[in-house]
């Protein structure tokens, strides 16, 4: 009985120790952009070896994990104008999903793995679209004109239910959540004169969406803010405390939901070039991931299949060595 509970103890020590070891492991995906060139990067959590994927004279941008982390969808104009693009996670086998002479943008995949919601211009306004993953059955969600509003920055709830994304609106913009078949849309955070909010992204949990907010018409994204679930639709914003030299572009969270990762850069000159950084709420720590001198690096993607993967093979095997040891 006694070596049972040591065992028991035991186990549950080492996956308190591996669950805090690993919460910084996976992969992540990120764009980068140097003498007019957008390429797809890869680099370990702690900004050590990059790896270019794209590795190609057209634009590459945009990329975003499937959540088995096989595959990585992007935006390419390789073809002439912006399509969205898949291709493996070493880079190869890259094909083409929508192949239309509209411009597609801002690719989300579902938390299946079998959809991706999109932006495009294909009806005239620009709108929010989902497709299936191999780029067959186009659907418009949102029906906006060709002149005033439109919508932008497309996001999946964790539970695959809901669809999060900026409305453009003539006062300013606020992010707003719909139901993934486009209707029951209601304000997360409404709009304010003059002030554009987008960016969205939830939290693994569902329970919260960080976003930028940032006067209009101005590239120097000013403040990032974290809008928390009070109850049903309602929602409560408030700013997360980064320093305020920094002038913000793109974030995801991390698949524990206790980072956040985001590009960055200088608002005042000399300019510096954009770097991803990572947020840790527990600390307010701000750690910079990224230093290519002369490049910007901006749209971080988390990998959550390698977190999964590493934490549950970790304590697979260390338990099989704990049974072994205790016959």
């Amino acid at each position: 009985m006694q070596r049972v509970v040591f065992l028991l103890l035991l186990f549950l020590l080492f996956t308190v120790i591996v669950g805090q070891v690993t919460a910084l492991n996976g992969k992540i995906v990120f764009e980068t952009y140097h003498h007019r060139n957008d390429e797809v990067y890869v680099m370990d959590t702690n900004g050590g070896n990059l790896r270019n994927l794209t590795q190609h004279p057209a634009r590459d941008y945009r990329p975003d994990w499937s959540p088995d982390g096989r595959q990585i969808v992007f935006i390419s104009n390789r073809r002439g104008n912006d399509d969205i693009y898949v291709m493996e996670a070493s880079g190869d086998n890259v094909s083409n999903l929508t192949n239309h002479d509209a411009g597609d943008w801002q690719p989300d995949w579902s938390p299946d793995g079998e959809q991706i919601v999109f932006l495009s211009n294909r009806d005239g306004g620009i709108n929010t679209y989902v497709m299936d993953a191999d780029g067959q059955n186009v659907r418009r969600l949102t029906d906006y004109p060709p002149e005033g509003e439109f919508a932008d920055g497309p996001a999946w709830s964790p539970d695959g239910e809901h669809i999060a994304f900026e409305w453009v609106q003539a006062l300013g913009s606020g992010i707003y959540v719909m139901n993934s078949n486009g209707r029951d849309i209601h304000p997360v955070s409404p709009p304010e004169e003059d002030i554009r909010k987008g960016h969205a992204q939830w939290s693994p949990d569902g329970e919260q969406i960080v976003y930028f907010a940032w006067k209009n018409h101005s590239a120097k994204f000013s403040n990032m803010m974290l809008a928390t679930r009070v109850r049903g639709n309602i929602w409560e914003s408030k700013r997360v405390p980064l320093p305020k030299e920094l002038a913000l572009n793109t974030v995801c969270w991390s698949p524990d939901g206790e980072h956040l990762l985001f590009g960055a850069g200088d608002k005042e000159p000399p300019r510096i070039p954009f770097n991803i950084y990572r947020y840790t709420f527990r600390t307010r720590e701000v750690v910079q991931l990224t230093d290519l001198e002369g490049w910007d690096t901006i749209a971080p993607d988390w990998s959550a299949h390698a977190l999964s993967v590493s934490l549950e093979g970790n304590i697979a095997t260390y338990w099989e060595q704990i049974k072994t040891e205790g016959k």
